[in-house]
């Protein structure tokens, strides 16, 4: 398995995980639950079916997100020419606004960077709403890189779209849940995702792929993440909503992805990386992290 796992992450993942990073992984793995070599046998399986996007798969979903932008929009026209529509493509760019969801530092502000450039897209449709008065645009797109519950999205979209009330309003999200793509598009927002995840990307539910024809190590496995989910992340042992979801990005994990992954609180040592937001209003106080 280990085998596997290093032609994973050489090919797959383009990720550098030496054998000295996966052992440091797995001794915290104790024989606390199950003995020992299982549990570790059961890690390194939850591992194995960790999907990791790397630069490259990032760069490709924000080229397949933008033309699904483009075909979602063109194709309610006409045309009877590849330059009518290249046409058309250019004068939708014209009155089209691309947003980061949520604040700035967080993922949405960096997916934006990288959509920019996967799609050789002009700096003039990233501006501000100072830049570019709201009676010149009639769509504003936002950008993101996981849409899971959509209540933070939600939460994002009434307080950023308080310029373009009358635009038409759509996300474009690496990500997506069919939950999340349903609450969103009962407030009159377009969510397009370049993959959609459901249960069967959990990795405990029922109908989980993770487990397809191996249903009798579920049970053990989920023992596994929740007890020591518990001592790696107390607050959310199985991550945020008990989604215990294996994915992430190159560049963070989102917190919905079992901690036993990513979490590094008391004494655990994780093999991926996730970091996360920190909300202090102690003002200078919260520079004593860094001192």
């Amino acid at each position: 398995m280990l085998g596997l796992l290093a032609k994973t992450c050489e090919t797959a993942w383009r990720l550098e995980l030496s054998r000295a990073d996966v052992d440091d992984w797995l001794s915290n793995f104790s024989g606390d639950v199950h003995p020992r070599a299982y549990e570790r046998q059961l890690a390194l399986w939850l591992l194995l079916n960790f999907v990791y996007y790397n630069y490259d798969e990032v760069m490709h979903l924000s080229r397949v997100l933008y033309r699904q932008f483009l075909h979602n929009h063109l194709e309610r026209q006409s045309f009877h020419s590849g330059a009518e529509v290249r046409l058309a493509a250019t004068e939708l760019l014209r009155r089209v606004l691309f947003y980061q969801l949520g604040r700035p530092g967080e993922s949405g502000g960096f997916i934006l960077y990288l959509f920019r450039q996967a799609n050789s897209l002009p700096i003039s449709n990233f501006v501000t709403s100072r830049d570019r008065t709201p009676d010149k645009i009639d769509t504003v797109v936002f950008v993101d890189d996981a849409c899971l519950s959509g209540s933070q999205a939600q939460k994002y979209l009434k307080h950023q779209t308080q310029d373009f009330k009358e635009a038409n309003r759509a996300l474009l999200t690496l990500v997506a849940t069919p939950e999340a793509t349903e609450l969103l598009r009962a407030e009159n927002t377009t969510v397009l995702a370049a993959h959609s995840i459901d249960e069967r990307s959990k990795c405990f539910s029922p109908k989980a792929n993770l487990f397809a024809g191996y249903q009798h190590h579920q049970s053990a496995a989920r023992e596994l993440a929740l007890q020591y989910g518990a001592r790696a992340c107390p607050a959310k042992p199985l991550g945020y909503n008990g989604d215990a979801y294996a994915f992430g990005f190159f560049y963070n994990t989102p917190d919905n992805t079992l901690p036993i992954f990513w979490s590094d609180q008391g004494g655990w040592r994780p093999i991926m990386r996730r970091y996360e937001k920190k909300y202090t209003n102690r003002g200078h106080d919260e520079l004593g992290a860094y001192v």
